[in-house]
Formats: C-alpha cells, structure tokens, sequence
C-alpha cells in the first residue's frame, strides 16, 4: 500500500474520533448550559422568577454571565425599584425563565473581566444560589438608575 494512503486513511479515522466524541460529549454539555442548567441559571430561575419586564430603563442586547456561562449579546436588563431584571433569549432554543433579583438579594460584588473588558461579579444570596457578571459600565448605568429608583 502507499504510504500516503495510509496517512490520510489514518488521518479521517482520528477526525472521524473526533468528530464522534464532539456529538457524544461536548454536544450535550452545550445544550445544557444554552438551556440555564451548567451556569445556574435555573438555579436563580427558582428562587427569583419574573412573570414579566418591570417598566423603565431597558438595556437590550447586553453580554452578561451567569455563573460559567456567557450569553453574548442577548440579554435584556432592566433595573427597576424591586430588583435587576435580567431575560435570555437564545435563538433557535428555548426561552430561559426571566429572573428579577430583589436589591437585597444582591450580597457582594467584586472586579474582573470578561472579553478584556472590565466587569462586575454580583453575589447573589446568603448563602450565595448564584453569581451575575455585567460589564463595568453597564453596572455604573444600572447603579445609578438604582439609586434614583
């Protein structure tokens, strides 16, 4: 046989490996965390569910993580006098439960930095269900809207 044979022939079968392990693994996991279960989404969901968006201030097609889990560009945020209401809507996938988080509930918070973009991790609970990470500036505009509601 050729040699060349063999090495593609070899080649295809690793990426056919691949290409299988891909489906039977990361596939699953990726659905789960588009659905709210790997970040904990689910988990805030619970204890802090919105039957509907408070009015006033909206900022749409914000980037935010819930605990792992980035959703770029697809949230809605609205901070409103009981809490930060927070909405996903990914598509081609169901709709996540809109949260709104009541002000108290929001325990600590600390600095990092998502995308080299500065950001803001929110504690949420005592003790802590779940965390929330805004960019920096949209936290300032939420706080400062906070503070006049």
């Amino acid at each position: 046989m050729d040699p060349a044979f063999l090495f593609y022939l070899s080649l295809a079968a690793v990426i056919l490996l691949l290409v299988v392990f891909g489906l039977i693994f990361l596939l699953p996991r990726l659905l789960n965390n588009l659905r709210g279960r790997g970040g904990g989404w689910n988990r805030l969901a619970e204890h802090f569910p919105a039957d509907r968006q408070p009015p006033g201030t909206v900022f749409l097609k914000q980037t935010i993580q819930v605990g792992s889990v980035a959703y770029k560009n697809c949230a809605t945020v609205a901070p409103a006098a009981a809490g930060l209401y927070l909405a996903v809507q990914i598509p081609l996938f169901s709709r996540l439960t809109p949260l709104l988080i009541p002000w108290e509930s929001i325990q600590g918070q600390r600095e990092g930095s998502l995308y080299w973009k500065k950001t803001v991790t929110l504690s949420i609970g005592s003790p802590e269900i779940g965390t929330v990470t805004l960019f920096q500036d949209l936290y300032e505009k939420i706080d400062g809207l906070r503070n006049v509601g």
